[in-house]
């Protein structure tokens, strides 16, 4: 309904190179850096000490659920789900978000398919909604589980959404796989399958320790209605709008030892080879190490006067990451060193 978070910060304060602190807003003199900082990801301008954002008026509780189904499903579920959702956009309903999420580990042997359903209004409505979306599936012959439809039992308030989310702060070694799709079409529903099955045979046939603790997760969340919408209010550099970027598509491999590298790297690779059905621009939150063309995959026409700013404010690319902005006529500028910078930070 409001469009990314981005599309809601009003101002930035950021800490710059030179060790100045300044405020960057739409209006101001920095209204350039503004620009850049809401959209670019991690742009390596400098560090943001404190920013403003929109607030909006939210609801007490709200209406969130879960359908599990079989994987075997997964190409039927698509293209009931993208019907679906196609239809919301045209009647321009935005206050319903939808994800798939499929996951498997080491502990048992269980494919876990969930697809989860979030309603931004009432609860009452919210469960009226879901229960129309539901009945969709069954209609259509699928074989999906609900636990409770009753919103006055399953209601969260926004705290509830956030602490739900599983947080794992422990250390293992990880790579991620993130594109942008327009739709679930027969194409995309195949792949995925196959990015899941290839996954399985990793776990099952392939793993050198196959007592490592690991995690594989492939899922697909909707962004469309305000999020994809191009609106000539908004004023940033993030250019991954319009009807290409209605999902996103994430896979996260996850592991412990180093002695299943091989298999999973292989497994990698297979992803990779897969990539192209795709679109070819990667959400910047997601960096992928094994792209050579991430200036275009990640900032498109925008990545030229980005360039421009990070000379402006960042000239000696204190500020740098593998795939970080670079100074123009510069593409090894990465490497240089900012170690002097502690001593330009004014208090």
């Amino acid at each position: 309904m409001y469009g990314y978070l981005i599309d809601n910060v009003i101002e930035f304060t950021v800490l710059l190179e030179n060790g100045d602190i300044v405020k960057a807003n739409k209006d101001n003199q920095y209204s350039d850096l503004y620009w850049a900082l809401a959209g670019s990801g991690h742009g390596g301008f400098g560090i943001v000490v404190d920013f403003k954002i929109k607030l909006y008026p939210i609801e007490p509780y709200y209406y969130e659920n879960a359908i599990t189904y079989a994987l075997k499903d997964t190409n039927r579920l698509f293209e009931i789900i993208n019907t679906y959702m196609e239809s919301l956009e045209k009647c321009k309903l935005n206050r319903i978000g939808v994800s798939i999420d499929t996951r498997f580990n080491n502990v048992d042997d269980k494919v876990n398919c969930t697809l989860i359903y979030f309603y931004n209004g009432a609860v009452d409505q919210g469960e009226l909604e879901f229960k129309k979306f539901y009945n969709l599936f069954k209609i259509g012959g699928l074989d999906v589980q609900v636990e409770e439809f009753d919103g006055s039992k399953i209601k969260k308030s926004i705290l509830d959404i956030i602490k739900s989310v599983p947080l794992d702060n422990g250390t293992f070694r990880q790579y991620s796989k993130c594109r942008f799709i327009a739709n679930l079409n027969k194409d995309i529903s195949k792949t995925y399958k196959e990015i899941i099955d290839l996954g399985l045979e990793t776990k099952n046939k392939q793993l050198i320790d196959s007592s490592d603790q690991f995690e594989i997760s492939a899922s697909i969340y909707y962004q469309g209605g305000k999020q994809s919408q191009y609106d000539p209010n908004i004023n940033n550099s993030f250019i991954h709008r319009g009807d290409d970027y209605n999902w996103t598509v994430v896979i996260i491999c996850k592991y412990n030892n180093e002695a299943n590298d091989v298999p999973f790297l292989k497994y990698k690779g297979e992803i990779n080879k897969r990539m192209p059905i795709f679109h070819n621009q990667i959400y910047q939150n997601y960096p992928d190490d094994d792209i050579t063309n991430w200036q275009e995959a990640y900032y498109g026409y925008n990545y030229p006067k980005l360039q421009q700013i990070k000379l402006k404010y960042d000239p000696n690319n204190y500020f740098k990451f593998p795939q970080s902005i670079e100074l123009p006529n510069n593409s090894n500028n990465n490497n240089n060193d900012s170690n002097n910078f502690k001593h330009l930070i004014k208090f």
